[in-house]
């Protein structure tokens, strides 16, 4: 976790600071990192509350295994529609306001499942236009966290605000079951839609921005240290046209054409002044040339590694008013092997995840034999509390290696490995191993193969932003919309499955396994984490 005591240590007040930093000031930048937990945290809460609620409804309407794979799978159909159109209209209208109006129109078809449930046609479009409108929240959020934080910190602050995934996953897993021994079904969508909606929505609306410079209070030290230490394109958003030129001039011809000195520069003070002017638009550099040069290169990717060197600092200065067509980004981004190799593991490897995320309430049930209550409860959330401790300890820990001087293709691809080789192994074994052997043994190796997911928040999340921070919507889109087509398959061939296996489960664990152990090869063999674009 990210400690306050440490968080002004980032930004320390020099004795020249005009405006220095109070000393229990919380950092703005986090926000971001509550409210975007909050936010996929009701994304998975919306998606995955009919798992648990299908068990009622197939009895009250009789859908039979074929139509709840179908209905499962309802979501990822509309979820595939948007992924690609969220840059596009973060940049028209804001990444704030797509995300606000995605979720709350998610949140409010959880309303209309109880009115529509009677009628198979009706319900499945439901589900279709639930996964439309949260379609385009995740890449949005991709581009926030690009803008909001810097590469010293962004395996951690991604890692704990993906991490609402799961927590989404805890919560509705635990939840549903026991609202169910005391509620119907119907009741479930309303409360938790109501509560969604309270939570999240108004705070969301308040204390956050498209760029992190116009949130409520924040100091401008803070704003310094985002731009000291993020890619070359978030520094220059707060930046003047003039400063930018002048900026260019000095990379240029290493000497500036309006450098204005004065005695604070002059006796050791810091690039401060310079941020303060910026926001005024009033005030010129006022910067040496060696300053301006640490402060476009000053990143610990820079450091740590040489993965961004001043050269390529200054061909993003001088591309930075060039924005690509979105089919040019699109085709640079997809003809990369860094994201060849997440749509073969997105489409190959995620259809087994998606099948154990949709059917294990169903499997559970047929294992424990119950379907209410809190043990039930327990072993359905039981996954997903392991992915969210995985994924908020595992985040903080490839900050620390990247830090300490280890190449972050060796983090990405380590991460990646145990993300798809641990399941890969714990479901052959249920399925070869022990097939017969007791109930607390296979949901054990259920629960571990589950849990193996969290390690995807500091592997293949965290490469859609290596390959690109300025286009990272798009490449979060290309990769959630390869990760849709097996969340739409999955949940359907589990169905088709289960007939066809007259409920034999183990045939379908070690199809599973099989795709798991060989995409865990290619990931580890393909991979590569350089700048696309």
């Amino acid at each position: 976790m990210l400690k306050n005591s440490n968080v002004n240590s980032d930004y320390k007040n020099s004795k020249n600071d005009k405006y220095p930093t109070p000393k229990f000031y919380f950092p703005k930048r986090f926000n971001l990192i509550v409210l975007g937990f909050l936010a996929l945290t009701i994304c998975y809460t919306t998606r995955t509350l009919l798992s648990t609620c299908v068990i009622f409804m197939n009895k009250e309407y009789h859908y039979g295994s074929t139509f709840k794979g179908v209905l499962l799978a309802a979501f990822s159909m509309g979820y595939t529609t948007t992924q690609l159109t969220a840059q596009f209209l973060c940049d028209k209208f804001g990444s704030k306001r797509i995300i606000l109006f995605g979720l709350t129109m998610s949140i409010c078809t959880l309303f209309l499942v109880p009115i529509a449930a009677p009628y198979k046609a009706a319900i499945v479009l439901v589900r279709v236009f639930c996964g439309i409108f949260q379609g385009i929240v995740m890449p949005s959020l991709n581009l926030l966290i690009a803008n909001y934080f810097p590469i010293t910190q962004r395996s951690t602050c991604a890692g704990m605000i993906w991490a609402g995934v799961y927590a989404g996953n805890v919560g509705i897993s635990f939840i549903s079951p026991v609202l169910l021994e005391y509620l119907n079904w119907r009741e479930c969508f309303y409360i938790v839609g109501g509560a969604c909606i309270i939570m999240w929505v108004v705070p969301w609306a308040i204390f956050i921005s498209d760029n992190p410079k116009d949130l409520i209070g924040i100091h401008e030290n803070e704003i310094r240290f985002i731009n000291q230490t993020a890619p070359v394109e978030v520094k220059l958003k707060t930046l003047t046209q003039s400063q930018v030129v002048n900026i260019k001039t000095i990379m240029e011809t290493g000497k500036s054409s309006k450098i204005k000195e004065n005695s604070q520069n002059k006796n050791g003070g810091n690039d401060f002044q310079m941020l303060h002017s910026s926001s005024n638009s009033t005030s010129t550099v006022e910067s040496s040339t060696e300053s301006l040069n640490s402060m476009i290169s000053d990143d610990v990717e820079l450091k740590t590694s040489s993965d961004i060197t001043i050269e390529n600092s200054k061909k993003q200065i001088n591309d930075e008013d060039e924005r690509l067509p979105y089919s040019v980004a699109f085709k640079k981004l997809i003809s990369s092997r860094g994201m060849l190799t997440i749509v073969y593991l997105n489409i190959s490897c995620n259809w087994a995840y998606f099948l154990l995320l949709g059917w294990l309430p169903t499997w559970l049930s047929k294992e424990l034999g119950i379907n209410v209550g809190y043990k039930f409860a327990f072993f359905n959330a039981l996954p997903f509390i392991l992915c969210l401790a995985i994924s908020i300890g595992f985040g903080r820990l490839s900050d620390k290696l990247l830090s300490m001087g280890v190449r972050k293709i060796i983090l990405r691809k380590t991460f990646g490995g145990l993300c798809y080789g641990i399941p890969g192994i714990f479901l052959l074994m249920v399925s070869l191993v022990i097939p017969s052997h007791s109930t607390a043994t296979k949901i054990a190796f259920v629960t571990i193969s589950i849990a193996a997911n969290g390690f995807s928040n500091t592997s293949y999340q965290l490469v859609t932003l290596d390959l690109s921070s300025k286009y990272s919507g798009v490449s979060m889109g290309i990769a959630n919309i390869c990760s849709a087509i097996p969340a739409f398959i999955g949940p359907l061939v589990g169905g088709f499955l289960l007939e066809s296996f007259h409920g034999d489960w183990n045939k379908i664990f070690l199809i599973s396994s099989s795709f798991y152990l060989f995409g865990t090869i290619v990931w580890l063999i393909f991979l590569k984490v350089d700048n696309v674009i």
